[in-house]
């Protein structure tokens, strides 16, 4: 087996390599960071790109070929906001945002908030909804807040900090998207400059254990 197939067949396994959230309750699966390690050995010279689709628009990575690859965001018409990590034009994990709810996941095993209250409503997995009492659950919310310097959080919080899947809007007009543990960056993430640039990697509070810098081409 070469080295390209064994990259992919262990990214179109990612969701069976997967570990589960550390929190106690399991409301979906992030990638392991060996596994976050070998996207990004796979992706780290792809450029990124804007791919317009009439009123839809994607920026972030894609392949020699231009099919989406990689850390990205789409923009849709109706106001659906998805960042996250793509492979082939498909979404693998990330945050999927319509004007009511929240997805944070993939598409097998997410967990689905009400915006409007931020509650999580329920979990899907195994190919239905997994209902529950969700006042058992008031721990676990998915808020928008902001801060007196005006940069803006938009993610899942438990216990009142930053933790899960999240999308920190910066004042200055950048955008980080990635993996908080008690209110700090922890695990895979994207900056998305106001340049037409992004780093992609692992970080560890302020700091990146890894970094990728991709900017478009010239």
């Amino acid at each position: 087996m070469t080295f390209r197939i064994l990259i992919l067949s262990l990214l179109c396994g990612l969701s069976v390599h997967m570990k589960a959230q550390k929190t106690p309750f399991q409301k979906y699966e992030i990638p392991m960071p060996a596994m976050v390690d070998i996207m990004l050995d796979y992706v780290e010279r792809y450029a990124c790109q804007r791919i317009s689709n009439g009123p839809d628009e994607f920026f972030g990575q894609t392949d020699p070929k231009g099919t989406i690859y990689g850390f990205g965001r789409f923009v849709r018409q109706d106001g659906t906001q998805i960042f996250g990590l793509f492979r082939n034009g498909q979404l693998v994990h990330g945050i999927t945002l319509t004007n009511r709810s929240a997805s944070v996941g993939n598409p097998q095993f997410y967990s689905s908030y009400n915006l409007g209250t931020g509650v999580l409503e329920y979990v899907f997995q195994s190919g239905q909804r997994q209902l529950f009492d969700t006042h058992m659950l008031p721990d676990y919310r998915f808020l928008t807040m902001s801060y007196s310097n005006g940069d803006q959080y938009v993610g899942e919080v438990y216990k009142g900090l930053r933790h899960g899947l999240g999308i920190y809007y910066y004042a200055n007009g950048s955008i980080w998207f990635g993996q908080y543990n008690n209110n700090v960056r922890s695990g895979f993430g994207c900056l998305f400059s106001t340049e037409d640039d992004m780093t992609i990697g692992l970080w560890e509070g302020d700091d990146q254990r890894r970094d990728i810098y991709v900017r478009m081409p010239n």
